[in-house]
């Protein structure tokens, strides 16, 4: 009998037995999800590592310190929203203006006469006539 190393590693798989096309497919998946899982739950730790560092770091800061940090966050982030009601605010009242510009307009137009024009050209074109 000839030395077969594939068959002195896999007993208990028969040398006829060939792996179909779905078989390959299948553990293929199953590779790449594990692959997949193993990098996403590796991320999480390593952020997760992150954040316990950067927590014993303010632990280590003092108290005083941390709430210097907290008042100057929480100043830039009330800035952050002033900053942003004032534009805000400043693109109501551009809104506002372009609205009543646009209304003065169109009632400045109405009142020139354009319902009259419309009923004048509608009855040439009905009657043919320059003549009313």
């Amino acid at each position: 009998m000839d030395y077969n190393p594939v068959h002195y590693l896999c007993r208990s798989i028969p040398l006829h037995m060939k792996f179909e096309k779905n078989s390959v497919i299948g553990i293929a998946l199953l590779a790449i999800l594990f692959i997949a899982y193993f990098y996403f739950t590796s991320q999480g730790q390593l952020e997760l590592e992150a954040k316990q560092k950067q927590m014993k770091e303010f632990a280590a800061l003092g108290e005083a310190k941390r709430a210097a940090m907290i008042k100057e966050n929480e100043d830039e982030m009330a800035k952050l929203e002033s900053d942003f009601k004032t534009f805000v605010d400043g693109l109501q009242k551009q809104y506002s203006d372009a609205q009543k510009a646009k209304e003065d307009g169109v009632e400045k137009i109405k009142n020139s006469g354009l319902g009259l024009l419309k009923a004048v050209h509608a009855h040439v074109k009905k009657t043919g006539k320059n003549e009313l």
